[in-house]
């Protein structure tokens, strides 16, 4: 079940040497074992969640942002090309708010690092510096009791305890201890924090990356899941196509109930590799590289059911993407095609769920992202489905808080114009796409929006997932909770009581439509009596009801 992942063999005297000083590998074997850690200890970042919802995902989206970090560190030769490959690497894998800000913490620790051979305690103390400078730059209004909270406090004990003559060891011991320092002490300066009585999720993850870090270059083990060891292993090799053993990318959803996530993680790593299995009890995401998709899919059908299947052959792809590059080099025997005539706008929108993707999609959207709450896409997903959709100019609509930092990334990684459209919930995306018209510029389009999800309120139905309070009220495992504009303000027993709740807090004076997307938890049947209840407390208003399909939240809901 579990494994270990250690330090390649050192002699004493580099030891020594790595006392004062870090080289390229080290540097390289520094951040890999910052992932190991982090991978290690995800669950319990993920439990640091401020609200008991099914929805606690930094853990995983720091571990995702970290394996992308490191993919392309082997072989470098000075640590300024080590640092700049991890910043490359998290850039484009930043997954949710969390990894978007470590990927900026990244690149600035770069940034310090430009045209170094090797690094000393001055330069980790100036790097890390650059990195918090670069992260707190990067929010537009940064919060203390957060991540970058636990990096400042680390930079400056980095810069006040380093010289010529402290070693490599001894600064990253400091720092970590003051780290910890500030990560005891952000429930106090965040009350969200202090009321669920957890520290920060992203500032945990953070330590956890420069702890793994260090007790790799101590010599220590570093025990984690085999399927995680798996990926580690995958991610210091490169590959080339004539040496493929497993031929068949295959990426898909499961939907089900109490999904064993590490026995299918243990099972599908031993049919494959590159293995990636992330979520939670009713669903979860899969890509993995095998020779027999469908014996993949067969194993999964166990569980639930399947969604969004993708199934690439790499041979296939380098041997497009060689052609393309002909192509584009002016190979004459390609093919020659008349280029489409593009739209004005075109929209990419993320949304997780069979009946919500079908919505954006008749409502016009150009290409829909399988995601959103507890599986962010990464920056990199995003940048891909920009490129896909044939417009001169593209708006993005994240539909979830977490997303919209890594879609104002991937915006700044494409050619083509593209606006944030900063939607916060699947509703809000779906009002914007009513004003949508594709033949106008990207600049009336997003004003339209934004001015149409100012008239809508949105909410969530959930459940809780431990005990917890709320405006001194007390929640217990198991509660249906009612969320209205991302806070909760319901915790009631049934599913009625809560979208009665919710509804009684939304509903006003000039509204006229109420709409229900149910989940993939309730019934059709259930969905519509629910729909005549809440038109009995509101004959006046409009209900409709339609399909959502999406994982966690049984119901979403819009008020305009």
């Amino acid at each position: 079940m579990f494994a270990y992942w250690t330090k390649s063999g050192v002699t004493e005297e580099d030891k020594l040497v790595s006392n004062y000083q870090l080289n390229a590998v080290e540097l390289a074997e520094f951040f890999t074992g910052g992932y190991a850690f982090l991978a290690a200890n995800k669950l319990e970042i993920n439990a640091l969640n401020v609200f008991p919802v099914p929805d606690g995902d930094t853990g995983t989206n720091m571990g995702l942002t970290m394996a992308s970090a490191v993919k392309g560190i082997a072989g470098k030769n000075t640590v300024a090309d080590v640092a700049s490959a991890v910043a490359n690497g998290a850039l484009m894998g930043a997954r949710g708010n969390s990894g978007v800000i470590l990927s900026q913490i990244f690149r600035g620790f770069a940034q310090g690092l430009t045209g170094k051979e090797v690094l000393n305690a001055n330069d980790m103390a100036h790097a890390l510096q650059k990195g918090t400078d670069l992260a707190y730059r990067s929010v537009m209004r940064p919060a203390e009791g957060t991540i970058l909270t636990v990096c400042k406090h680390m930079a400056l004990a980095a810069k006040a305890y380093a010289n010529d003559k402290v070693s490599i060891i001894d600064l990253l011991e400091h720092i970590i201890a003051q780290g910890q320092i500030a990560l005891d002490n952000t429930p106090n300066q965040l009350p969200a924090l202090k009321q669920a009585g957890v520290v920060d999720a992203g500032g945990k993850g953070l330590l956890c990356i420069f702890e793994g870090g260090l007790k790799i270059l101590l010599g220590e083990k570093i025990e984690l899941d085999t399927t995680e060891a798996v990926s580690i292993k995958n991610i210091a090799a490169t590959q080339d196509t004539s040496d493929l053993i497993y031929h068949y990318c295959t990426e898909f959803f499961i939907h089900g109930k109490n999904i064993p996530l590490e026995l299918i993680r243990e099972y599908f790593a031993s049919k494959g590799d590159s293995l990636v299995a992330v979520g939670m009890d009713e669903v979860v995401k899969i890509h993995v590289h095998t020779d027999n998709p469908g014996h993949i899919l067969d194993y999964a059908l166990r569980y639930g059911s399947l969604h969004d299947i993708k199934i690439d052959n790499m041979k296939d792809q380098h041997r497009e993407s060689v052609e393309v590059e002909k192509a584009l080099n002016g190979n004459d025997n390609a093919p020659a095609e008349m280029p489409q005539e593009l739209a004005e706008c075109g929209v990419v929108a993320v949304a997780s769920g069979e009946g919500l993707n079908q919505i954006f999609k008749e409502l016009g959207v150009g290409a829909v992202i399988s995601g959103g709450q507890s599986m962010n896409p990464s920056a990199e997903d995003i940048v891909n489905a920009i490129n896909k959709v044939s417009a001169k100019a593209i708006i993005v609509l994240p539909n979830n808080s977490n997303i919209i930092l890594a879609t104002a990334q991937a915006k700044e990684l494409v050619e083509k114009p593209v606006y944030v459209v900063p939607t916060k919930y699947i509703t809000q995306g779906l009002a914007a796409m009513m004003v949508y018209n594709p033949e106008e510029t990207v600049e009336l389009n997003a004003k339209e929006m934004e001015a149409a999800i100012k008239e809508v309120a949105s909410a969530q139905i959930t459940y809780a997932v431990r005990d917890s309070q709320f405006d001194g009220g007390e929640i217990h495992e198991g509660d249906i909770l009612g969320l209205v504009e991302g806070k909760i303000t319901v915790s009631s027993k049934t599913k009625a009581e809560a979208v009665q709740d919710v509804l009684s807090k939304m509903v006003k004076e000039k509204d006229s439509l109420i709409t229900l997307f149910y989940g993939e938890d309730i019934q059709e049947k259930e969905a519509h009596t629910m729909a005549e209840e809440v038109s009995e407390h509101y004959p006046d208003l409009e209900v409709e009801v339609q399909p959502g399909g999406q994982a966690v939240y049984y119901y979403l809901i819009s008020v305009e």
